[in-house]
């Protein structure tokens, strides 16, 4: 996606806008998506659910199907969650919160983040930040 404009991506998109059925960028397109997948498949395999959730992010950014997405919805959100666990675990609540951030943007009802969001807050106030203004006041 970088950089913007002129990445890959930006000139398949120009290329399709005009001329839809042009195979072989429907096929570059689709090639991308699918090693992007692969991408982020390879690192939730690997325990590296901070970078499986930046591949998220590009992947849903170029338009993947939202069922494809949401067949990995569960387990993106899972690794992260135990993301958040074990880096609490370590005393690395910057880590933790991001993680925690991303698990509960990815499903907002998941029955672990009410747990995980205790664990934080105590976290928060042993370390003595108190609790962190909500992010939608931030802005």
């Amino acid at each position: 996606l970088e950089p913007p404009g002129s990445s890959a991506f930006d000139l398949l998109r120009g290329v399709l806008s005009s001329d839809p059925a042009n195979t072989e960028a429907k096929r570059a397109m689709r090639d991308m998506r699918q090693r992007l997948l692969s991408q982020l498949n390879g690192h939730l395999d690997a325990n590296l659910p901070v970078s499986a959730w930046k591949d998220w992010v590009i992947l849903e950014a170029i338009g993947q199907s939202a069922t494809d997405l949401q067949s990995i919805s569960d387990r993106l959100t899972s690794s992260l969650l135990g993301y958040v666990a074990e880096q609490l675990g370590q005393g690395n609540l910057e880590a933790a919160e991001r993680a925690f951030e991303h698990a509960a943007e990815l499903q907002p009802n998941h029955r672990d983040l009410p747990s995980l969001q205790a664990r934080l807050e105590t976290a928060r106030q042993g370390s003595g930040e108190g609790t962190r203004p909500d992010r939608a006041s931030d802005q």
